[in-house]
């Protein structure tokens, strides 16, 4: 799916500031972008990714980028091999 030739994205409806009112005011954001995300239906949502820390732990927050809804929380654990997602 990553490597899709011809992907149409569509633009997006909600501004960065409204997907941001959904993320959990206690994350720290470090970083926001745009991203093409996986569903488990095989599909691709276009979402705003904002990188944060809470409570000393890193997370990835997938919002998405049509509807302002909260699409994937993902919690990074480095480690010396990598950085593993959960």
């Amino acid at each position: 799916m990553a490597h899709t030739p011809n992907r149409n994205l569509p633009t997006p409806r909600v501004t960065p500031e409204q997907a941001l009112a959904a993320v959990n005011p206690k994350l720290e954001v470090t970083r926001t972008k745009l991203a093409v995300i996986p569903t488990d239906s095989l599909r691709e949502v276009l979402c705003y990714e904002f990188k944060g820390n809470f409570d000393d732990r890193n997370f990835l927050v997938y919002i998405n980028a049509q509807n302002g809804r909260e699409e994937r929380i993902l919690l990074l654990l480095e480690t010396e091999d990598g950085i593993l997602t959960m």
